[in-house]
């Protein structure tokens, strides 16, 4: 089949790569997705076969947030700690990106686990999981870990998959806009109460305002660093960096 040829190249090629080390993770992230692949084909034949794997994914996705917020609970103390980059968690996945990206995927299962399925839950996770308040946790708990990754992607595909779920309330709702407005009040409030816990615990060492900055504003925000003298995330200009250096002042770019 093609999609096992196209497997074998890429498989090939990892292993012929000067970085051997790398190749042979890209290769295994390759033969997850082809036995996610093969799970899904050979074993889910109706909506409630898919209902029932989206609800295995969040409780991976569960998992996955809990390490990722003990690691960095864990950096925060000082201690060294399995982590990709310092700061960054990256929880079972290789690099933060990963993370994100994953986060997000299971934020957007549970925004709309709710439409999912209708049959009555039998296993306690999934009791649990149509419980309005346990659903506002793992959202606040999702939010937080997708902060913290500082993946600036993921960020926006938050946004644009909150934007889509809320369209698709408008389209598909007798009250649309009461729906909407109540909808998205909802989410945005987690979303402020994850930034709150954040901020007050001093959860991640990176400006997250910089770092938003840097997306929406490219044009005058070139360079992240740590500022020499303050040691805190600053996003400016390229050529400030040299006067910086001028003052013979150590510049760590980001």
């Amino acid at each position: 089949k093609p999609y096992l040829i196209a497997a074998q190249k890429l498989q090939m090629a990892n292993f012929n790569s000067p970085d051997l080390v790398n190749g042979i993770q890209e290769t295994l992230a390759l033969l997850s997705f082809l036995v996610i692949y093969w799970l899904v084909v050979y074993f889910v034949k109706n909506k409630e076969d898919m209902a029932n794997v989206f609800y295995v994914v969040l409780a991976s996705g569960l998992f996955a947030a809990i390490y990722g917020i003990i690691q960095v609970i864990i950096y925060k103390t000082g201690i060294e700690f399995i982590e990709i980059m310092p700061g960054r968690p990256n929880s079972i996945l290789p690099e933060p990106d990963w993370l994100g990206f994953f986060m997000i995927f299971t934020l957007a299962i549970l925004i709309a686990s709710s439409h999912l399925i209708n049959r009555p839950a039998k296993l306690p996770f999934l009791k649990l999981l149509k419980n309005k308040y346990f659903n506002y946790l793992l959202q606040l708990l999702f939010f937080m870990v997708i902060i913290l990754t500082i993946a600036r992607a993921s960020w926006l595909a938050a946004i644009g998959i909150i934007g889509v779920y809320l369209f698709l309330i408008f389209n598909n709702d007798n009250n649309p806009f009461i729906s909407v407005i109540a909808r998205g009040a909802r989410i945005f409030i987690v979303f402020l109460l994850s930034l709150v816990i954040i901020y007050s615990f001093s959860l991640t060492p990176f400006s997250l305002k910089n770092r938003f900055l840097s997306i929406v504003n490219q044009q005058e925000i070139h360079a992240v660093i740590i500022d020499p003298d303050t040691g805190k995330e600053i996003s400016i200009k390229k050529e400030k960096i040299q006067e910086f250096e001028k003052k013979g002042k150590e510049v760590k770019k980001k």
